[in-house]
C-alpha cells in the first residue's frame, strides 16, 4: 500500500496547523491557538477514520500520526514553558511523556 493516500494527506494539514498554532502561541495570541488546536484534533479523528473506512491504514501513516500528535503536544507545552506560562517539572514531564509514546509506537511496529 502506498504511504501517498487520503487520511496520510490530512495527517500532513494537521502538520501544517500544529506550525500555526506554535506561531499564534509565540505571538501569545490564543484564541486563534485555540481554533486551530480544535481543528488539528478534529481533523486527528478524520485521518484515523478515514484510514480504517477506506482501508488506508499504514505503518508510515501510524507513525506520522502519532509523530505529528507529539510534536504538537510538546511544541506546545515548551512555548508555554518559554513563554513562563507552565512550571518546569509540567513542561518536563509533559516532554517525557510525548517522547516515551513516540518511542514505544516506533518500536511496536
Amino acid at each position: 500500500m502506498s504511504n501517498f493516500n487520503i487520511p496520510n494527506a490530512v495527517t500532513s494539514i494537521r502538520l501544517l496547523i500544529a506550525f500555526s498554532i506554535f506561531y499564534f502561541l509565540i505571538k501569545d495570541s490564543v484564541i486563534p491557538a485555540l481554533i486551530l488546536a480544535l481543528i488539528f484534533i478534529l481533523l486527528d479523528v478524520l485521518d484515523g477514520v478515514l484510514a480504517r473506512k477506506l482501508k488506508q491504514e499504514t505503518k508510515f501513516g501510524n507513525i506520522f500520526d502519532i509523530f505529528t500528535d507529539t510534536l504538537c503536544g510538546v511544541g506546545i507545552f515548551l512555548i508555554r514553558f518559554f513563554a513562563g506560562k507552565i512550571p518546569t517539572t509540567i513542561s518536563a514531564l509533559a516532554v517525557i511523556n510525548g517522547l516515551f509514546f513516540v518511542l514505544v509506537e516506533i518500536y511496536a511496529f
